[in-house]
Parts: C-alpha cells; sequence; structure tokens
C-alpha cells in the first residue's frame, strides 16, 4: 500500500488541476476564530492558491493571498486589514 501511495504522489498528483471557490460562516483556521472565509482557489503544478482570500471578524476584515508547494512545503502569505495582527 505505501508503495501505491508513493506512486501516486510521484506520477499522479503533479497532473492534478483544480479550481473553484469556498464561503464559509463562523470558521476558524488554526484557533484562529473569523465570521466569514472566502475565496477563489486553485491546485496546479503542487501549488496551492487561494489569490482573493477575505476574512472577517467582529474588529474589521482581512485580505490575503496565500500560495503552498505541495512538496517542498513553501509557502507565502500576503496580508493587509483592519485587525490586530497578534491575533494572526
Amino acid at each position: 500500500m505505501c508503495r501505491s501511495a508513493s506512486h501516486w504522489q510521484t506520477n499522479l498528483l503533479p497532473t492534478v488541476s483544480l479550481a473553484g471557490s469556498f464561503q464559509a460562516e463562523q470558521a476558524s483556521y488554526r484557533g484562529i476564530q473569523f465570521d466569514n472565509a472566502q475565496s477563489p482557489f486553485t491546485l496546479t503544478n503542487l501549488i496551492w492558491s487561494l489569490p482573493q482570500l477575505r476574512l472577517s471578524r467582529p474588529e474589521g476584515q482581512v485580505q490575503a493571498s496565500y500560495s503552498s508547494h505541495l512538496h517542498t512545503r513553501d509557502f507565502s502569505w500576503q496580508v493587509q486589514g483592519q485587525v490586530d495582527p497578534r491575533i494572526l
């Protein structure tokens, strides 16, 4: 079974391409609560991307862009908004 998983990750995953969007009410990520979260997303060439992430909290809103490489785990965040950065 491990061999199958490795084969899938090596040969199939790099060819996967996804695109869509999500919207969630009363969401949380790593313990940080949000009233609303929404973004389009893509997965292509092993890059997971949320280019227009919008988060709402009682004290304000955050606009962000996130990308991550699935194999290297390199990632990038660009964040701006009216929320205290210490909560992030």
